[in-house]
């Protein structure tokens, strides 16, 4: 008799009901199944809000699918259908960890490697960091060996265009807004099993990248995928002179004068819980540094913090606020796609109560957002999922924004990045702004940044260092008057709802609003501000004649004022 006969018959059922369905797989449908469920209640057990942004129908759907066809997949492409899973919670904290080659070429907001318990879920990597400018996705990092290649333009992967492919990887993106998602689909193009998952080349081995270096012909350059846990040192550009924001990579914080200029830079790369030096007397030494040169504007620098611990936050917003450099024009805040975490949470508290101006890109994250997250690693896998516990909410009762938009629009391109200048460094030194919040409010909406304007006006009123806050009025006035001879009834009428609600006593701001009721054609709500300004000042004459007017049945007057 054979040693296979001598087998038991139910062991050899048990073997065929627990064995990989793939060939080659490391877990069992079983173990698959097991941690996908585990993952799930996870996250419906500990996150506040899993479907506040999300669809509930679309997680639960993917659930069930997922769970039907494990037997069908292969272990990465389990793990990629879990992290898309993962991902209709559209949390940048709730999310499943994709370890992988050359961890120190990727975006890695945990601070830490999650390494799985199986070598066979550890993604291989292209030697290669992208990144996506305002001209396309660039190569900015790799590693020894590859260096030539160093500020090509990526143009296809396989015969797939970048465009597309971008678009293909949107479903694993854990991102919280657009900006986010620029980043983080940069990122996951760099792993060969992604791009074979979404169809985009035909296997994980190696990948043909077109690309097109400056001044070249487009060329197709054949890539084999790092599938080891190797940590080699990244090489990227290579510049005469170091540009002066990156001229520490392995400091986290650290601050200095910008070369030539009355300016004081700050760079903040995480917000550390324990630092070696507290985080007040940081901040306190840079303050007495920058008084010291005589520097007139504050530079701080968020591009690269995805976050930390946001009990700190304090520390920085006081010693900010209660500087001379709380005051419009003087304190500027670069933000970048990936700012986040607590780092966004610092942009929410600084937007409340300092007069700072954000330079730069949006941040990656959304005001009101989700943090603390529990760390889940996955029975069998080895997997490493985080899902938040907690809301942070905006300052601003319904915020609904996506992301923190910035006053001064400075994104970087590649031909900047390549050359060492640094566009939102520029800006700053470069900018001007308008005299009095009105005014600074108007540069906003003038930009369709309208939230940011309003924030700004509410920012001054709550702001003791500006003294009085009175003579607005007279600027809301005069501006709404302004929207009102352009047309702009939208903007006209909330300019002088500003100033009515603001200021209640004054009887020019209701015949202002007046007016923007009787020119969007409400002559009853334009009758009752006219007669609420009489009553506020008896010989206001404006009021009276726009009355008398009414009641004689007359078009309205292009101007009220007179």
């Amino acid at each position: 008799m054979s040693e296979f006969m001598r087998i038991p018959l139910f062991v050899l059922l048990l073997a065929a009901l627990f064995a990989p369905a793939v060939q080659g797989r490391a877990l069992t449908d079983e173990q698959w199944r097991e941690d996908i469920d585990a993952a799930v209640a996870h996250i419906l057990e500990n996150h506040p809000r899993p479907f506040a942004t999300g669809s509930r129908e679309t997680f639960e759907s993917l659930h069930a699918a997922l769970l039907r066809d494990v037997p069908g997949l292969a272990d990465r492409d389990v793990a990629l259908r879990l992290a898309a899973l993962v991902a209709v919670i559209e949390d940048g904290h709730t999310r499943l960890a994709l370890p992988r080659g050359l961890p120190r070429l990727a975006h890695n907001p945990a601070h830490h490697r999650d390494d799985p318990a199986h070598p066979a879920l550890l993604f291989g990597s292209l030697p290669f960091r992208f990144y996506r400018f305002e001209e396309g996705l660039y190569i900015v990092e790799t590693i020894a060996g590859y260096e030539p290649y160093l500020g090509a333009r990526v143009l296809a992967f396989g015969s797939s265009d970048v465009d597309a492919a971008l678009a293909a990887v949107e479903p694993i993106l854990y991102a919280e807004n657009e900006h986010g998602a620029r980043l983080l689909a940069a990122d996951r193009l760099s792993l060969p099993d992604v791009l074979m998952h979404f169809g985009l080349v035909e296997d994980s081995g190696p990948v043909s990248l077109v690309l097109q270096r400056p001044g070249q012909e487009p060329e197709t350059l054949r890539v084999p995928p790092y599938e080891d846990a190797e940590n080699p040192e990244p090489v990227g550009p290579r510049y005469d002179e170091v540009p002066f924001a990156r001229q520490y990579p392995d400091r986290k914080r650290w601050h200095a004068q910008v070369p030539g200029k009355k300016a004081w830079y700050v760079q903040l790369d995480e917000i550390e819980m324990f630092p070696d030096t507290p985080t007040a007397d940081f901040f306190a030494e840079a303050l007495d540094q920058a008084r010291r040169h005589r520097a007139d504007r504050l530079l701080l620098d968020l591009r690269s913090n995805t976050g930390g611990s946001g009990s700190f936050n304090a520390a920085i917003v006081n010693a900010l606020a209660r500087s001379e450099y709380n005051a419009y024009g003087r304190l500027f805040v670069l933000t970048g796609r990936e700012t986040f975490s607590a780092a966004s949470m610092l942009m929410v508290a600084l937007e409340e109560y300092v007069n700072a101006i954000f330079v730069g890109e949006p941040s990656g994250a959304r005001p009101t957002t989700y943090g603390d997250p529990r760390r889940l690693r996955l029975p069998h896998s080895g997997l490493t999922l985080r899902t938040s516990t907690l809301v942070w909410p905006s300052s601003f009762a319904g915020d609904f924004r996506e992301f923190i938009e910035t006053h001064v629009d400075a994104p970087p391109t590649a031909a900047d990045f390549f050359a060492g200048r640094d566009p939102a460094i520029e800006a700053v030194l470069a900018y001007e702004p308008p005299r009095g919040p009105v005014a600074q409010m108007v540069e906003l909406f003038e930009k369709d940044k309208l939230q940011s304007g309003l924030i700004r006006f509410f920012t001054w009123l709550r702001s003791p260092v500006d003294g009085s806050h009175a003579g607005a009025v007279d600027d809301l006035i005069v501006q709404g008057h302004r929207y009102l001879d352009d047309g702009q009834q939208t903007k006209g009428r909330f300019m002088m709802s500003m100033a009515r609600d603001y200021y209640p006593a004054n009887a020019a701001a209701r015949v202002g609003l007046g007016r923007a009721m009787e020119l969007g054609g409400d002559a009853e709500s334009a009758r009752e501000r006219y007669r609420e300004a009489l009553e506020l000042a008896p010989d206001f004459e404006p009021a009276r004649k726009a009355l008398a007017r009414l009641d004689a049945g007359d078009e309205p007057e292009a101007d009220v004022r007179r």
